[in-house]
């Protein structure tokens, strides 16, 4: 009796295996995650925030001068 020749199908793991390998390695990686304390959580969200502010003061300022240059430019 001649053996059969695996196919693809036949060698390939089903969507569900694959799914919990991945989210089981995911966990894992996870756990190895050093989060910051909430006070470091704190203080890195007020800089972003602040950057964030001092930025879009930055580039309003910086629009309105254009704008005034370019009403300017064609008023003229």
């Amino acid at each position: 009796m001649a053996k059969r020749k695996a196919t693809r199908r036949d060698t390939r793991q089903g969507i569900g295996t694959r799914l919990v390998e991945y989210l089981r390695g995911t966990w894992y990686e996870m756990k190895k995650v050093t989060w910051p304390t909430r006070q470091e959580a704190g203080n890195l969200t007020l800089i972003v925030l602040t950057a964030m502010l001092v930025l879009a003061l930055v580039l309003g300022f910086v629009d309105w001068v254009l704008s005034q240059v370019f009403n300017l430019i064609i008023s003229l």
